[in-house]
């Protein structure tokens, strides 16, 4: 009888194949491409304070009413924390990975999904300071 390790399967090879040069410039591409969707993030974020132009918080002049102006700054700051806290999670869990010799591949999709719905988030929330009707 065999002992089993938690490392190899029932056929006595090894479940995590080694870590190719192929799966590091993947990875590396895909954290790039994570640091480029939560720029994007910041800058509709950011950008999301020229929606503010036709309206106005005063009541009574005449323009449209908006909403709060501390919407921008609540989603520019999801924006940079949330996504720089993505993609450091994602280096984390993609240095752990690479010392322990596990598979890379992935690592930076999950990481662009996450990344993707944080940026999507920030504009959300900070297009909510535009007009309200």
């Amino acid at each position: 009888m065999k002992s089993m390790s938690p490392s190899s399967s029932s056929d006595g090879t090894s479940a995590d194949q080694a870590v190719t040069p192929l799966q590091v410039i993947g990875a590396a591409a895909g954290l790039a491409l994570q640091l480029a969707i939560g720029y994007l993030g910041f800058l509709g974020a950011a950008l999301s304070a020229m929606n503010t132009a036709n309206c106005s918080t005063r009541p009574g002049d005449g323009l449209t009413p908006c909403g709060n102006p501390v919407y921008i700054e609540v989603g520019v700051g999801i924006a940079i924390i949330g996504g720089g806290l993505v993609v450091l999670g994602t280096l984390g869990w993609v240095l752990v990975r690479l010392r322990r010799g596990r598979r890379l591949r992935p690592l930076p999709v999950v990481g662009l999904a996450v990344q993707l719905a944080v940026a999507i988030t920030a504009v959300v929330v900070a297009l909510q300071s535009g007009p309200l009707s």
